[in-house]
């Protein structure tokens, strides 16, 4: 990933200016309930059917037109 220099110039004065790594300072600044708050926003709402776990907004006759497709598993489509 490339970390744009605003986020690099922010890492660069931690640690008495010797710097840390991107993972540590979401740890160090982070906090679960920011966290749980960006996965709403960014993260796809699921729900379960017919066995399956699709994305909330799936379409029902394209489910039907993967599942009958030759080869596929409930893997492949779900994948």
């Amino acid at each position: 990933m490339d970390i744009p220099s605003s986020i690099k110039d922010e890492l660069s004065h931690w640690n008495s200016g010797a710097g840390i790594d991107l993972e540590t300072w979401v740890a160090c600044e982070g906090r679960f309930a920011l966290a749980a708050g960006y996965c709403s926003v960014y993260w796809l709402g699921f729900v379960k059917f017919e066995g399956y776990f699709l994305r909330q907004e799936f379409s029902e006759p394209a489910l039907r037109s993967f599942e009958s497709a030759p080869g596929v598993t409930r893997r492949s489509v779900e994948g």
